[in-house]
């Protein structure tokens, strides 16, 4: 049996993390808290690292790593339980790519070496928005990304004499 499917073989979705289970503990194989726990004996893994560290916007790698693969990982995003969940991984995930990206265009700043790449990442370059004005959540999201890039580099900015970049 696919330790992602139920006895009847479909997707375990909220049954994977301990604390939207429904099912017993031996189905959980992860937990939306922020630590790694034990229960039962059972060592459930934090998903929220998981997912950020992968660093993969298109969420693929994601999938194919720690779920079933992308059909699987659709129907977990359809969940309501893991929606809020989701949510916030994808904030911190785009948060941290785009940190990284703007660190290498600060060590970069004399050189024309890797700047179009880090600049691609930075503005998010691999999203493709649709025509006309963004939503009240769209809008919402980009200010508390800008908020936490800005509280990020802030003094590293001041530091390195690029206070111009942030403010």
């Amino acid at each position: 049996m696919n330790k992602f499917k139920d006895a009847c073989n479909r997707w375990l979705t909220s049954g994977l993390f301990y604390e939207a289970r429904q099912q017993e503990v031996k189905f959980s194989l992860y937990t939306l808290g922020e630590e790694d726990r034990v229960v039962d004996g059972k060592k459930l893994l934090a998903i929220k690292h998981l997912f950020v560290a992968c660093d993969d916007p298109t969420e693929y790698e994601f999938a194919n790593k720690y779920l079933g693969g992308w059909s699987h990982w659709k129907e977990v995003q359809a969940s309501e339980a893991l929606k809020p969940y989701i949510a916030t991984w994808r904030e911190e995930q785009e948060i941290r790519l785009r940190a990284n990206a703007i660190k290498q265009i600060a060590s970069l700043a004399t050189s024309e070496k890797g700047y179009q790449a880090a600049k691609f990442i930075a503005d998010k370059g691999w999203k493709v928005r649709t025509a006309g004005a963004p939503s009240k959540d769209e809008v919402e999201g980009m200010k508390a990304v800008e908020k936490a890039i800005n509280k990020e580099f802030t003094s590293d900015a001041e530091r390195l004499g690029l206070v111009r970049l942030v403010k």
